[in-house]
């Protein structure tokens, strides 16, 4: 009884350290420092307000909130449009919008809900 009941317990004791050294990984690969540094840095937004002014060569373009609040957005992407004046989008965006640089402009929207007709 002695010689199988060892072999037993020994593999027992072998899975269940292998189940906790696969849980830890799992646990750092999703709550990793680095993960959480790469979102505390990257913050995103999303604004609604109207165009109040573009510019074509710097592919900026400024979008001013109904409380006053004005944002100054770049679209990277080449080949995307640059809105209109006086139109009311809303604006994804990544970075910290008190940085005096332009906001990169992820995804721009038409806003239906509000009255785009001048």
């Amino acid at each position: 009884m002695k010689k199988f009941l060892s072999p037993v317990v020994a593999l027992v004791a072998v899975a269940m350290l292998a189940g906790l050294g696969l849980a830890q990984k799992s646990n750092e690969a999703k709550g990793s420092p680095a993960a959480r540094e790469k979102l505390k840095n990257t913050p995103r937004g999303m604004v609604t307000g109207k165009v109040t002014q573009v510019d074509p060569k710097e592919r900026t373009f400024i979008l001013e909130e109904r409380g006053g609040r004005k944002y100054t957005f770049v679209v990277e992407d080449k080949t995307a449009e640059l809105p209109k004046v006086n139109v009311v989008m809303d604006v994804t965006y990544t970075g910290n919008p008190d940085d005096p640089k332009p906001l990169p402009a992820k995804a721009i929207a038409l806003n239906s809900s509000r009255s785009n007709v001048n």
